[in-house]
This record gives structure tokens, C-alpha cells and sequence, in this order.
């Protein structure tokens, strides 16, 4: 699957390809800062649940800027069989959501690296990857 690059070349990171999967805030920014500098950004929105950030256009223009998206689901045999194909050539892979999803879906890093060996991958997390929320201290105030 060979996307023309229809984007001057510019930048430190021109030559990085970038693949997410993520919906709000933290990695969407990142992609979008990656872009400015030159990155080669490919979003992959969930075709179940769409992007949330779509009625709020100022904030989808910004966190989605200069970036080619695909409507797809990864953890289908169709959609792993794209997402494989995305990431052969990506030099980074970032994904955010509730923790181990990928890993539990049968995608974890060791399976990413077998399809590309060089490939960065990111995972962004409120909780981390393995944290619950039920651990987290709130410190009480006493009044």
C-alpha cells in the first residue's frame, strides 16, 4: 500500500514516517508537532467509534493538521492485515487508549517488531499499561 506523498519536504523530520492510534489530547499533539516539523503522519480513527473530537473543529484542525487519516479496525483480519502493511516502513508507532489494549488484542510490541525491527513504538496511558485508577492515592485534607 504505497500513499503518495503529496507534502513538501521540509524539516528534521522529513524522512520519519509516524502511525497513531489515538483519539484525544496527548497523542494527537504529539503527531501534530511531528508534522511540523516534517513527519510523514498517518492517523488511524476507530471505524467503530469515530473521533470524538469531530464536532469540536477548531481542535480537530489543530490536532489534526497536515496528516492523512484511515478509518480502520486493527484487531480485524482485514484491518491487521493494512495496519501490518502501515507499519512495515513507519519509523513510529504511538498509540494511546486504556491500557494493554494491543497487547491483549494479540498486537504487542514483540509482534510489531516482528514486522518491523526498527520500529519506535509509543504508548500513551492516563493509568500507564498497567495501573488502575483504584490505586491511586488521593491525599486528605484536613480542615
Amino acid at each position: 500500500m504505497e500513499l503518495t506523498k503529496n507534502k513538501p519536504s521540509f524539516g528534521p523530520l522529513d524522512s520519519v514516517k509516524v502511525v497513531y492510534q489515538a483519539v484525544e489530547v496527548a497523542a494527537p499533539t504529539a503527531a501534530a508537532m511531528m508534522t511540523d516539523w516534517g513527519a510523514d503522519v498517518i492517523w488511524m480513527e476507530n471505524a467503530y467509534y469515530g473521533d470524538t473530537m469531530r464536532d469540536t473543529m477548531f481542535i480537530k484542525e489543530q490536532a489534526r493538521r497536515n496528516q492523512k487519516s484511515i478509518s480502520m479496525n486493527p484487531f480485524s483480519e482485514e484491518g491487521r492485515e493494512v495496519f501490518f502493511r502501515l507499519i512495515k516502513d513507519a519509523d513510529i508507532f504511538i498509540q494511546a487508549g486504556k491500557g494493554p489494549t494491543y497487547e491483549r488484542k494479540g498486537l504487542g510490541d514483540d509482534v510489531l517488531w516482528e514486522v518491523n525491527a526498527k520500529l519506535v513504538i509509543v504508548h500513551v496511558s492516563s493509568f500507564g499499561q498497567y495501573g488502575s485508577p483504584d490505586r491511586i492515592e488521593v491525599p486528605r485534607t484536613t480542615t
